[in-house]
């Protein structure tokens, strides 16, 4: 799922790594990419767009799905990892992120046993949303459908990406054995309304003038950790400094978990 032919750097430890120093130089380098620590039974990346954290995600079985940047730290504080740090394009990691917040129909399944063009004509004629997701030794090519029209085509062959429907054709033509794997778009989270719940659940009651804030807040990680900020102003000025503090470290954890 995670392309792994950019590395910045790989076979760290992650008992001998700062994970913040590591965060901090990404950051300044506005790597768009990936950090990703491989445990024994599982792995955990945290999605880096332009240094900010775009997400975090935890890969087992083959299934990713999404988790907080302290569920990490906890990881690392219990056992050990090898870490690896990647470049991604950001059509790529873009499209990965639609995976990851997908349902899988099928995953990984042989071109032997799949004609691909039949494939997309139903996915058309089922007015299908989601991706689907080519992958071949040497190249891989991600299809977005919105209602079974193909909207967006991004293709890499090595370190070369093509944002075009010229490469998905060239695709269809090769004769390579290919795995190919279907994701139907899930629901997007309500953020806002989740939000809403962990603010009630803190303070004991819903208070109208925070909820109003939520409303009216983007939902960007940026804009909502920004509302955050805000939120916990108004509650240390009306309410109390302990559940000020109380809230704002709720619903940053929240934003965490749920934003994408």
């Amino acid at each position: 799922m995670l392309l792994k032919d950019d590395p910045i750097w790989t076979d760290l430890k992650s008992d001998v790594l700062k994970i913040d120093e590591l965060l901090k130089k990404a950051h300044q380098e506005s790597v768009t990419g990936f950090i990703e620590f491989n445990f024994p039974d599982f792995s955990v990346a945290i999605l880096l767009n332009e240094g900010e954290i775009h997400q975090c995600i935890k890969i087992k079985g083959g299934r990713a799905f999404p988790i907080s940047k302290p569920e990490i730290l906890k990881n690392l504080e219990k056992m050990k990892a090898n870490v690896g740090f990647y470049r991604l394009e950001k059509e790529i990691l873009s499209i990965i992120c639609r995976i990851i917040n997908s349902d899988p129909v099928f995953e990984n399944m042989s071109s032997q046993y799949v004609d691909i063009k039949q494939l997309l004509l139903s996915l058309e004629k089922d007015d299908f949303t989601g991706v689907v997701a080519i992958h071949s030794e040497m190249e891989h090519c991600f299809i977005q459908l919105e209602n079974g029209f193909p909207v967006h085509c991004i293709c890499k062959r090595m370190k070369k990406v093509v944002d075009s429907t010229d490469c998905l054709e060239r695709f269809l033509n090769l004769h390579d054995a290919m795995a190919v794997s279907v994701y139907k778009e899930g629901r997007k989270p309500d953020v806002v309304a989740t939000l809403k719940k962990v603010t009630r659940e803190v303070l004991g009651e819903p208070v109208e003038k925070i909820e109003k804030i939520l409303e009216d807040s983007g939902t960007s990680r940026k804009e909502l950790l920004k509302t955050v900020e805000e939120i916990e102003k108004l509650t240390y000025l009306f309410l109390s400094k302990k559940k000020a503090i109380k809230l704002s470290e709720k619903l940053k954890e929240t934003i965490e978990e749920v934003t994408t």
